[in-house]
């Protein structure tokens, strides 16, 4: 028929990183990232590993853009892999079976509960919210959280607006969607 599950088959377990349950998990726009969510508290970035090199070539490109025009901001949350973390990447790189390198691109840490949800922009920005009643701004060219926005309570579910990254909705406990303007750090629009 239409619907032919017969040859649904396991291809990897990307088990061993994450302790506890996972709550959330999404592609990002391009289908080569995965960001992954959960108990732990970290959010973590897969990569496929046919797209790693491509990855590493625009970060640096980014780098170097970001670099031309420095402000202190930017300055400081440029960091850099340590040797021992990029030989481990590239180990990982050529000897994963599946279609993920085996270990995370990125982890990131920064929330002090349960992430809950997560959300990516077109321009390789990622969203997490949590139970910690924040949502957090990471971008997979940084090492740390670039923004965190405070909330009244657990915030369940984020989205990127589909137009213009500098907008996201987020949905709370307290019964509040809010529109956050991310430049201005502030709710742009909210409805009970």
């Amino acid at each position: 028929g239409p619907y032919e599950f017969s040859k649904i088959q396991h291809v990897q377990d990307l088990s061993g990183e994450h302790t506890g349950a996972v709550w959330c998990m999404k592609f990002s726009p391009c289908g080569r990232m995965l960001a992954t969510g959960g108990q732990d508290k970290y959010l973590r970035i897969w990569v496929l590993k046919d797209a790693y090199y491509h990855f590493e070539e625009l970060i640096k490109k980014f780098n170097a853009d970001q670099k031309s025009s420095p402000t202190p901001s930017q300055e400081s949350l440029v960091s850099h892999q340590s040797f021992e973390e990029s030989a481990q990447i590239l180990q990982a790189v050529a000897t994963s079976a599946g279609p993920f390198v085996s270990i995370p691109y990125r982890t990131y840490s920064g929330h002090t509960s349960d992430l809950l949800d997560v959300s990516w922009s077109k321009s390789h920005f990622i969203l997490s919210s949590s139970m910690d009643k924040t949502v957090r701004l990471w971008h997979i060219s940084r090492r740390e959280c670039l923004c965190c926005f405070q909330h009244i309570e657990f915030v369940t579910a984020i989205a990127f607006h589909p137009q213009d990254d500098s907008f996201f909705v987020s949905g709370s406990l307290d019964g509040r969607l809010r529109l956050w303007n991310i430049p201005n750090k502030k709710v742009f629009l909210w409805n009970e």
